[in-house]
């Protein structure tokens, strides 16, 4: 009976308002459902429909505070039902929806490219009636322009949820809603955003008694105080801003006949070797001086800093990757990247908010203690890399002189006397 009440409270809400995640109930449960493609429409391409699932959910449960079940727990559930855009669904369809356990709504997302620009509408479904509720809503983005498709998955999230959101994708509300407390920080550098979010301090138990390196042995206590940690990977748009190269220029200090994998703004950096990684760092404290958190600086993240925050942070859910128990779901690898690497943010995020740390590009860290040693830690596996590379608690350690086309970083904003 109780469960019953609260549906029908579900439904007449829903009904109710043009913005229905706005007035839900926290322990209802809505699962999200595609990015499906309309038939007949243009080839869209994996890379728009991953961008158009990774920001739109985590928009929306930034924004509403609504649990959301994952495609891959909807997969499971549903199998291979496809919802059609009206809703209309066979006799034993709505038997097979009124099974499923926990999830009140479905939030259908369907895509359509044409003339040069992707449409995304969503739907509601009410799980218990097999009926679009509620009122259809769609953006427009522009075609092979990841950043105005971000811009636009955030834009209904807003609509659907009644949060106004920002012009920029890089600066939408759900980050600082994940920090545990903490504040996530923009920085504007020329005409690029990019954000830090706050990792909450605490102890966790680094390293893995079945690692294959001796590194990762033994299992340890280690407490780190508070900092920030870049929500991407650093990309190329940035690095050049900052350093003044390109990816071309940094490859070709190495080979010049040594491949590119993967070109464009908002594509990670890599051919940096560490010593690059770190004036970069040197030269982002001198542009922003005076903007930090008083006695932060950038610097390259420990590597327990860096596994604390892949792990989660206070948030951690004992994940084997960044996020997830699935690699698919959070990072770029050998299974997925036809060996190359991707857009920044185009898989889901961990429990923190913070993209690609398993996965895309292995990043340099820094030595928990201070050392003599050419080499240096790297982290979270690439695009080249099996899946048991990926694993959060996996080190490979790289002389400081490599540029690799592999090896990238993410920045992080520490003060490491006191906290």
């Amino acid at each position: 009976m109780e469960r019953l009440s609260r549906r029908i409270l579900i439904l007449l809400l829903l009904i109710a308002t043009a913005f229905p995640f706005q007035m839900l109930a926290q322990d209802t449960k809505v699962a999200v459902w595609g990015p499906s493609v309309k038939q007949g429409s243009e080839n869209v391409e994996a890379i728009e429909l991953s961008i158009i699932n990774s920001r739109f959910r985590d928009a929306v449960s930034a924004m509403s505070g609504i649990e959301l079940i994952s495609r891959t727990d909807v997969d499971n559930i549903l199998g291979e039902l496809q919802f059609q855009q009206n809703g209309m669904v066979s006799e034993d369809d709505k038997k097979l929806l009124g099974q499923m356990k926990g999830v009140d709504i479905i939030v259908s997302l369907l895509v359509a490219k044409g003339f040069g620009y992707v449409n995304i509408e969503s739907s509601f479904i009410d799980v218990e009636k097999a009926k679009v509720i509620g009122r259809t809503q769609s953006v427009l983005a522009e075609a092979n322009n990841p950043v105005d498709l971000v811009d636009k998955c955030v834009e209904l999230a807003g609509k659907l949820t009644g949060v106004a959101s920002s012009s920029s994708g890089a600066s939408y509300p759900s980050r600082s809603s994940l920090s545990n407390g903490g504040t996530a920080i923009t920085f504007p550098v020329g005409n690029l955003n990019f954000k830090m979010i706050f990792v909450k301090g605490g102890t966790f138990q680094m390293g893995n008694y079945s690692g294959d390196d001796d590194d990762e042995k033994p299992v340890h206590s280690v407490t780190v105080s508070n900092f920030y940690m870049g929500e991407f990977e650093v990309t190329q748009a940035l690095w050049q801003e900052v350093m003044g190269s390109t990816v071309y220029q940094q490859r070709d200090k190495a080979n010049t006949s040594w491949p590119m994998c993967g070109v464009g703004a908002n594509y990670p950096m890599y051919y940096v070797n560490h010593s690059e990684a770190e004036e970069f760092c040197g030269r982002l404290n001198q542009r922003l001086r005076g903007q930090l958190p008083d006695g932060y600086s950038f610097a390259l993240p420990t590597e327990a800093e860096w596994e604390y925050a892949a792990r989660g942070g206070s948030k951690s859910n004992a994940y084997t990757y960044a996020g997830s128990n699935y690699l698919s779901d959070v990072g770029w690898y050998r299974g997925n990247s036809k060996e190359n690497t991707h857009v920044v943010g185009t898989r889901r995020a961990n429990e923190l908010g913070l993209y690609d740390m398993s996965g895309n590009l292995r990043e340099w860290c820094d030595w928990n203690l201070s050392g003599l040693s050419s080499a240096r830690p790297t982290r979270g596996g690439c695009f080249c890399e099996y899946e048991k590379r990926c694993q959060v608690f996996v080190e490979i350690n790289r002389s400081i002189d490599d540029r690799c086309s592999f090896v990238g970083f993410r920045v992080a904003l520490v003060r490491r006397q006191g906290d």
